[in-house]
């Protein structure tokens, strides 16, 4: 939830550092992160931090800009309670996010 802890983390393979946006699987009361505070964190430990919180497509480059290695997007993949005629598409639509992401994350590792 902040540097100090992120730090603290010691032995840790990864980081999951949260809630970065508003999420509706958080609580409105749960205090927000915010993807200043994921850049601080991703800044200050040599491990892969990954976001979560309110992940959605439009934000990928924001979160993969801040330095997260990836993020956990639980809402994308929730968010359709689906009927049987709409699910070839939300499956596609969610390749196309998870490609994306790849795709986004994978030019800023190469790109000094």
């Amino acid at each position: 939830h902040g540097v100090d802890e992120a730090i603290g983390a010691a032995g840790a393979d990864y980081l999951i550092a949260g809630t970065v946006f508003a999420s509706s699987s958080k609580p409105a009361s749960a205090p927000l992160l915010g993807i200043e505070a994921l850049r601080s964190i991703a800044k200050a430990v040599d491990l892969p931090v990954l976001a979560i919180g309110g992940i959605a497509g439009d934000r990928i480059g924001e979160v993969a800009a801040a330095g997260a290695a990836g993020f956990a997007a639980i809402g994308v993949f929730m968010a359709s309670q689906l009927e049987a005629d709409g699910a070839a598409c939300r499956v596609v639509e969610l390749r196309h996010i998870v490609n994306a992401a790849r795709s986004r994350f994978d030019r800023l590792k190469t790109t000094p």
